[in-house]
C-alpha cells in the first residue's frame, strides 16, 4: 500500500492539501495519509476519490501538459463542468472515457502517464473554484469549434461553451 505525505498549508487564506511546499506558504502540520486519499470539489459539493483525482491529473496533463497553469485548470474544469451538467454522465470516469470525449484516453500508455506538480496544483485549483462559465465543456487546438459558442483562447487551446 502506498503512503503519501501531504502538508496542510495556509495559502492566501485557503487551507488545502499539497504534496510539496509552496513558496511563502505557512506550514501548519504534517500528516500521513494512504493512497485512498479523497478530495472535495467545493463548488460542486462532491467528494473526489484518489483514483478520480489521479484521472483528472493524468487527463489534464495529457491534454495540456505544455500549457500554462490557467489553461491546465480550464481543461480540468471542462471535465468537472460535464460531470455537473445534465447533458453528460455524472462521474469523472464516464466523462473522461466518453465516446469522442478526451482522445488521450486512447493512448496505449495513458494509464501509466505521470503528471507534473503544476498540473496537480491546477487540478486542486479547479476543485476549489470555477471562475469560468458552467457550460464550458469543449476545447481544441487551432480554432474554435464550429458548434456552440466561442468563449476564450488560452495558450494554444480554444475553449467553447455549449451555448444556446
Amino acid at each position: 500500500m502506498l503512503t503519501r505525505i501531504l502538508k496542510i498549508i495556509l495559502f492566501a487564506g485557503v487551507t488545502f492539501l499539497t504534496p510539496t511546499e509552496i513558496p511563502q506558504a505557512e506550514e501548519k502540520e504534517t500528516v500521513v495519509v494512504n493512497a485512498e486519499q479523497s478530495y472535495f470539489c467545493e463548488w460542486m459539493g462532491m467528494e473526489i476519490s484518489q483514483e478520480e483525482f489521479e484521472l483528472l491529473c493524468r487527463t489534464t496533463f495529457c491534454e495540456a501538459g505544455n500549457q500554462d497553469f490557467e489553461t491546465q485548470k480550464m481543461v480540468c474544469l471542462t471535465i468537472l463542468n460535464r460531470v455537473k451538467s445534465e447533458k453528460f454522465p455524472h462521474t469523472i470516469h464516464d466523462v473522461v472515457y466518453g465516446r469522442n470525449a478526451y482522445e488521450v484516453t486512447t493512448w496505449s500508455n495513458f494509464n501509466s502517464v505521470e503528471w507534473t506538480e503544476q498540473v496537480e496544483q491546477a487540478v486542486i485549483s479547479a476543485l476549489q473554484e470555477n471562475n469560468h462559465p458552467a457550460d464550458m465543456f469543449y476545447f481544441r487546438t487551432e480554432h474554435f469549434h464550429t458548434f456552440g459558442e466561442s468563449y476564450i483562447k488560452s495558450d494554444d487551446l480554444y475553449f467553447s461553451l455549449e451555448g444556446e
